[in-house]
């Protein structure tokens, strides 16, 4: 009986490693792949929270240096990268997406100006 209780804790064990241990690895992995492949202009997001963009990233130091602002960098450790952030994410591309579409009105469509931020819209009719 002490056998089989053995042999069903091993096999617990085995089952959490390759379900959880293992894919947790793979992602480790996959990520400081990104780190390192991130070039200037590449938009990653800190363990923090902080969005930047990569200025340079020399691959034998510890830290990079990012810029999260207009001419304000910051130089941080590596470590503290969270993801890269593909482009389709970027907040900066969904922030310029968003003003185009607000700017647009489509053909027909009637706005109205009391539901507007923008007092200088005025209302269209097709």
């Amino acid at each position: 009986m002490n056998g089989s209780v053995l042999i069903v804790l091993a096999a617990v064990a085995i089952g959490m490693w390759w379900f959880i241990a293992r894919p947790q690895k793979r992602k480790q992995a996959a990520l400081q792949q990104s780190i390192q492949a991130a070039g200037p202009g590449t938009e990653i997001v800190t363990v923090g929270g902080i969005y930047g963009t990569v200025i340079e990233n020399d691959p034998e130091e510890t830290s990079i240096i990012i810029e999260i602002a207009e001419g304000v960098e910051m130089r941080i450790a590596r470590r503290a990268i969270a993801n890269v952030v593909p482009e389709a994410e970027s907040p900066s591309a969904d922030s310029e997406t968003s003003a185009e579409a607000d700017d647009e009105v489509a053909e027909g469509e009637i706005v109205d100006e009391s539901k507007t931020d923008d007092p200088t819209r005025t209302t269209t009719s097709g």
